[in-house]
């Protein structure tokens, strides 16, 4: 199973994703906004995939992705909101997210998205 640094800054948003992720085997790690999700991926070595929300303070979503895709090319990131606005996401892909998922989704979506960028997950 991977080793997910999920970066949300809902408090209640985060709890229910990490605990979809480690229902579905993983090992969370939470950040709640991009800096503390950057500093965080730049001190702990081994964190195999970044969820990352795309509208939070401090560091938005889609400047985190540009700064990993930057400095930790081999890390992939999946790109969530719920914003219903599809530019979004289309800007996370191309700025470098591997997938993105639209809020509300299921365990399922996201035990496929996250299988599709880390399929040993």
């Amino acid at each position: 199973m991977a080793h997910i640094l999920l970066v949300e800054d809902n408090p209640a948003t985060s709890r229910t994703i990490q605990a979809m992720l480690e229902g579905l085997g993983h090992t969370v790690a939470t950040a709640g906004d991009g800096a503390q999700g950057l500093r965080q991926l730049n001190q702990a070595p081994g964190i195999d995939l970044v969820l990352t929300d795309i509208m939070m303070p401090v560091l938005d979503g889609i400047s985190l992705i540009v700064q990993i895709h930057k400095h930790h090319p081999m890390v992939p990131v999946i790109a969530m909101t719920a914003r219903t606005d599809s530019n979004y996401l289309r800007n996370a892909e191309r700025l470098g997210a591997w997938a993105t998922l639209a809020k509300p989704f299921t365990i399922e979506e996201l035990a496929e998205q996250v299988q599709g960028v880390h399929p040993g997950a």
